[in-house]
């Protein structure tokens, strides 16, 4: 058994990797790890924050974490303090300082206590964080002379007080929800949450996030980031609260963040501002004042019937999930795609898509690609150039890439020598145009969905390939597009990827086999499912193989 008054980051850092070891990320099993961290977060706890903060550090431990456990580890490192409310003062000067006294009286009855309780592993590890906080805690009042904080352990103490006198079972068993309820007024960290919403297809982390009550319960927050493309608006107020009342916390909010909007969810939060009901009203404030804050991604969405001096133009210019780029007479149109974790491939692999990122709606189109290079190299060709540029080796599309970053004076992504069959390096951290990487591109493909091909089960709905396409490319966005408004992911013309085959997800220089991916017009239905990887060389042409473009986002 551990020492309370010896605990070290070290000592916590394995008793929550052992936690998160002990069943899959998504379990429900881990739901009360999110709430007491949650609840701990506010207090600004050196010794957790230092070894949470060494386990988001590790890549290692990144399997290990679903979206909402990686949600609420961020909110335990924040140093954003949230918006303190005033504690009354309930009790005399005497009776204060016995309670205060009692207080520290009674954290030691509790930890006399613990080598005794039959805990589960959590349990254990829930109560000794709670212990070593609640002394460190003392010792800040102490020291500091905190007088509101002081207050806050007053009233705990009180309590707590009652219910050993009156209900012992109460007192040993209910103690660490009655100062995760109280010091949530602390806020001297934790006032910074960004919440990653599970797909539609990732139900375990959806009950997940909605059992966490992460987006329900929302005091001692300042700021709120949401980034996913799923109906945010229902989890801020269908989960977060309207049938029972709302979000807890949402008054003291300044800013809600929501990254990603659809079109459809653009028009919701244009009602929301004639909202009669006036928690409504406050949630379309604060989204506007969280999402302009970013730099804007659409800035003419007039298409969506907004008055363009309007609060909802506005959002809609910020986060408005089609993203339009004018380059070289082109029209380019990009989806975001959120960041998030998910499934891969048939070995069914878990990764982690860190970083939002935009993708193509379409693939390049000849027209797109001779506005920029000066040649059309495909060898199918159509009246208007909607057909997919095809015929285009991986160094061709990297150069094309580049071509176009400058274009749009964005920074190149790649570094590309000379010759026929140049070295190719990588800036990591450049915004220019690039391709995806298979674990983006499968995301992607996905769309939020589960289904076997991008957009549905049905590959006739969604794809040209050889039951259907006579053996030649179409023009692009002719069937149904995913989830994530991507358009012929399956089947038309394969789409080449950054990564070197051997070694997904990284760059390699000199690689001699380049990831494509989506299957094409002449290709089988199994190619074109959102699993299946192939590769070629990356000097290797066909009338068969384009490329769909990436960028990386702030």
């Amino acid at each position: 058994m551990l020492i309370v008054s010896e605990l070290t980051a070290k000592q916590i850092k394995e008793m929550v990797i052992d936690q998160l070891k002990t069943d899959a990320p998504d379990a429900a099993e881990h739901i009360p790890l999110i709430k007491m961290m949650n609840g701990l977060s506010s207090v600004g706890f050196p010794l957790l924050v230092e070894a949470v903060h060494e386990i988001l550090s590790d890549a290692e431990y990144d399997a290990l974490m679903s979206d909402p456990v990686e949600s609420v580890f961020h909110r335990v490192c924040s140093t954003v303090v949230g918006q303190k409310v005033e504690i009354a003062e309930q009790f005399g000067n005497l009776e204060e300082e016995h309670l205060f006294n009692q207080f520290g009286i009674l954290l030691s009855d509790l930890e006399t206590l613990l080598p005794f309780k039959s805990l589960s592993r959590f349990e254990a590890l829930q109560e000794t964080i709670w212990l070593a906080a609640g002394r460190w805690l003392v010792d800040k009042v102490k020291l500091e002379q905190d007088m509101r904080l002081r207050r806050i352990l007053i009233n705990i103490s009180d309590e707590l007080g009652h219910w050993l006198e009156y209900d012992t079972d109460r007192f040993e068993n209910e103690w660490t929800q009655l100062m995760a309820e109280h010091l949530r007024l602390a806020c001297f960290a934790g006032g910074e949450l960004h919440v990653l919403l599970p797909s539609n297809s990732n139900e375990a982390g959806r009950k997940q996030l909605m059992a966490s009550l992460l987006l329900t319960d929302l005091r001692g927050l300042q700021r709120l980031s949401i980034d996913g493309r799923e109906d945010v608006l229902a989890w801020i107020s269908a989960y977060g609260g309207y049938a029972d009342g709302p979000a807890k916390g949402l008054n003291e909010l300044e800013s809600i963040d929501i990254k990603a909007l659809s079109d459809e969810q653009l028009r919701r939060v244009d009602l929301l501002q004639r909202s009669e009901t006036p928690e409504q009203r406050r949630l379309f404030d604060l989204i506007k004042q969280g999402v302009s804050q970013r730099a804007i991604r659409d800035p003419k969405p007039d298409d969506l019937n907004l008055e363009p001096d309007s609060d909802a133009y506005l959002i809609a210019q910020h986060c408005r999930a089609t993203i339009t780029e004018d380059i070289a007479g082109e029209q380019f149109k990009f989806s975001y795609i959120p960041a998030g974790t998910f499934w891969m491939g048939n070995d069914r692999l878990r990764q982690k898509i860190k970083k939002p990122f935009c993708l193509g709606q379409t693939a390049v189109t000849q027209g797109q690609w001779e506005a920029v290079m000066g040649d059309n190299p495909s060898c199918f060709e159509g009246v208007d150039s909607n057909l997919p540029v095809e015929e285009v080796s991986w160094f061709d599309c990297v150069e094309f890439c580049n071509k176009l970053s400058e274009l749009n004076a964005y920074e190149p992504f790649y570094r590309i020598g000379k010759g026929d069959q140049p070295e190719v390096g990588v800036n990591i951290g450049a915004n220019g145009f690039r391709l995806p990487f298979e674990a983006e591109w499968e995301f992607a493909a996905k769309g939020g969905q589960n289904f076997k091909y991008a957009g549905s089960d049905n590959l006739d709905e969604v794809g040209w390939y050889i039951g259907n396409a006579e053996g030649e490319t179409h023009e692009v966005a002719q069937k149904k597009p995913n989830g994530y408004g991507l358009y012929d992911m399956s089947g038309n013309v394969w789409e080449w990827c950054t990564d070197d085959y051997d070694n997904p997800g990284q760059h390699r220089l000199g690689a001699s086999g380049r990831a494509n991916r989506g299957g094409s017009c002449r290709g089988s239905a199994d190619f074109c499912e959102v699993s299946f990887r192939f590769r070629d060389s990356p000097d290797y042409r066909l009338n068969r193989l384009g490329l769909r473009l990436s960028r990386s986002l702030a």
